[in-house]
């Protein structure tokens, strides 16, 4: 009997409304690509190495479960080996639906998030096969939020992100995309 009134008191406290609070939590960030695969021709034969990424994302989280996150990220160089191509990047604009562990539960917020992006790929080169490419992404992840102080958190995020395939002729082994797993970690702000 004790374990069936553990069972409902248990239920019922993560069945309880949580007070409408969010935090907003403002985080620059900077990591790794870990694996790159493209469809664009990549003459240097560079975009499968790791690669810095720099970012910035705003996220909007309730004390309960649900948020959305938008971010910026930049890779620089995905395509340059200095052999043939002179300048590249990789820039993504998107927005996620998150999934958090209630704020209540665990002083650390783990969380899972799926999400959308336009992702703008461009290299420049000796005139041979520029790219210049915005396509739409989709992204899969996950995280965690470890707070520090009072308006002070770390946040570590593991993402996967695919655009679709675009018909960039010449430019295109098999239809031009980007596949790109990484690793971020960044600061995060907390305001309301």
């Amino acid at each position: 009997m004790t374990r069936i009134r553990a069972l409902v008191a248990l239920a019922v406290a993560l069945g309880l409304p949580a007070p409408a609070s969010a935090d907003w939590l403002l985080t620059p960030m900077a990591g790794t690509t870990v694996r790159t695969a493209t469809g664009f021709v990549d003459l240097d034969g560079t975009a499968a190495n790791r690669h810095p990424i720099f970012g910035v994302s705003v996220t909007a989280l309730s004390s309960g479960v649900f948020g959305v996150d938008s971010e910026a990220t930049i890779v620089p160089s995905v395509f340059t080996g200095h052999e043939l191509v002179d300048s590249s990047r990789v820039l993504t604009a998107g927005a996620s639906l998150l999934v958090a562990v209630p704020r209540r539960m665990l002083r650390i917020r783990p969380y899972a998030v799926v999400g959308a992006d336009l992702v703008r790929t461009t290299s420049t080169d000796a005139g041979l096969l520029p790219i210049a490419s915005t396509l739409p992404a989709m992204h899969l992840g996950g995280g965690v939020w470890v707070p520090l102080a009072r308006r002070v958190a770390v946040r570590a995020d593991v993402r996967f992100m695919r655009t679709a395939t675009g018909d960039d002729g010449a430019f295109a082994v098999h239809g031009g995309y980007i596949e790109m797993a990484r690793i971020t970690t960044g600061v995060a702000w907390r305001f309301r």
